[in-house]
């Protein structure tokens, strides 16, 4: 019974989340279009999706925190899954500001498929968190 009082407000909490966040990334995303800015859009989408990310790892993280062992990081699930993620989803905002031309760095046409950005970004904030584990002491 204690176990569905949580997954039920996890599940409150995540259509909050998604509503508010998606609202107000709309209006974000309509006000940069009037006055041709969308680099606040594409700083607040990456963050919102992130953070999204990271909100669909604590279950898991949850049941990480009772154990009594000491935390790690899994630094291999951090080279091979974070830093790609996060490199494909800066690709829409790193479009937005000046720093290098990405279209010749990269000649994978992602910038087409927002929804890559999006799953890519999620991803990330994912394994981020979930790269924290507990080792067993000996």
């Amino acid at each position: 019974m204690r176990r569905l009082f949580w997954y039920t407000v996890y599940m409150v909490c995540a259509f909050i989340i998604l509503f508010t966040g998606e609202t107000i990334l709309e209006n974000i995303r309509k006000s940069g279009s009037e006055n041709f800015n969308l680099l606040p859009y594409a700083v607040y989408s990456f963050l919102f999706y992130f953070i999204l990310g990271m909100f669909l790892s604590i279950p898991t993280m949850m049941k990480r925190m009772n154990r009594p062992e000491k935390w790690k990081y899994d630094w291999v699930l951090f080279i091979i899954i974070f830093i790609p993620s996060v490199f494909i989803a800066l690709q829409p905002l790193l479009l937005y500001t000046s720093f290098f031309d990405v279209a010749s760095f990269l000649e994978i046409p992602l910038n087409y498929l927002p929804i890559t950005s999006i799953l890519f970004t999620v991803a990330a904030g994912y394994s981020m968190l979930i790269g924290f584990k507990k080792q067993r002491t000996a």
